[in-house]
């Protein structure tokens, strides 16, 4: 869990909700993305993202995460489409790097090895380490203070 009070000690006057909102801002800004409500409270409250999360779509106008409706079914008049599909493309690593890059701890010699989820080494060593090292950088040139990595 992240103490946005850490990153923002020289206005001791804000609220933590206020420390909250400045701080995912400035996370914001420095990835240039906007966290969801999701990612924020798995940040800043430890709830974890769901592995499901509904989307709406329509024939005509298809989901952003998946292009085929293969994943989805029909319910009713007022909600069109609802995505069923499981895992991927939550937002769930982006949280994840975030949080382990503004972590506390000691210096992570092989990033591979704090890699969410059970997709293997594959996706260890390859997309997960990329991402991360992206979010990393981003973070650290925004001027948070980064946990040490060796990349």
């Amino acid at each position: 869990m992240i103490n946005a009070r850490d990153f923002l000690k020289p206005i001791p006057q804000w609220t933590d909700e206020r420390c909250e909102e400045a701080v995912v801002w400035l996370i914001n800004s420095a990835l240039t993305i906007k966290l969801t409500e999701d990612q924020v409270n798995y940040l800043f409250r430890d709830v974890s993202i769901p592995s499901r999360l509904p989307c709406e779509m329509s024939e005509v106008n298809p989901c952003v995460m998946h292009v085929s409706k293969e994943n989805c079914e029909f319910l009713n008049d007022k909600v069109p489409w609802r995505c069923n599909a499981y895992g991927r493309r939550q937002g769930r690593t982006t949280a994840y790097c975030i949080k382990l890059a503004l972590s506390k701890g000691e210096r992570i010699r092989d990033i591979s090895k704090f890699a969410d989820g059970e997709w293997g080494q594959r996706y260890a060593r390859g997309f997960f380490k990329y991402t991360f090292h992206d979010i990393w950088s981003a973070l650290k040139s925004a001027g948070f203070k980064v946990r040490e990595v060796i990349f």
